[in-house]
């Protein structure tokens, strides 16, 4: 799971790296301009392993970039929403989203962000999306 894990959430960054012409003239042009969007800009994600809220390591990016954006606009705030796959029961699943999300907030405000920035918002649905991978997720957007 830990392999898999890594090989999603580092494909964008790794096809950038690797071979961003390669990813520019395949359909994969918007996967380029979106981790570099990701590294500058919010939305950002953190994605989780299989039944962890443990922070992966990668999750520094999507920290630095909320970090950066906070930096540049010092009223902004922060909304988080956890997600999780669609294995595992509703209950657990709702509380592991939690968890993912407080994992995240504890990050952010390591990063030096206010808590009183970061806004925890449950979203309507826990499992999100039809992708296991992208859906064990933490969605750190700016606050409308």
């Amino acid at each position: 799971a830990g392999a898999d894990q890594g090989a999603a959430s580092g494909a964008a960054g790794a096809s950038a790296a690797s071979g961003a012409d390669q990813a520019a003239a395949a359909s994969g042009a918007d996967q380029a301009s979106g981790a570099a969007q990701a590294s500058a800009s919010l939305p950002a994600n953190v994605y989780f392993e299989i039944g962890k809220s443990t922070l992966p390591a990668d999750a520094k990016d999507a920290i630095q970039a909320a970090a950066d954006y906070a930096k540049a606009h010092p009223d902004a705030k922060f909304t988080l929403s956890g997600y999780t796959d669609a294995s595992g029961k509703a209950d657990a699943n709702a509380e592991l989203a939690k968890h993912r999300a407080q994992a995240v907030r504890d990050a952010l405000k390591a990063a030096g962000i206010a808590e009183d920035h970061i806004i925890m918002k449950k979203p309507e649905t826990v499992t999100g999306g039809a992708d296991p991978k992208e859906a064990r997720r933490v969605a750190i957007s700016p606050a409308a």
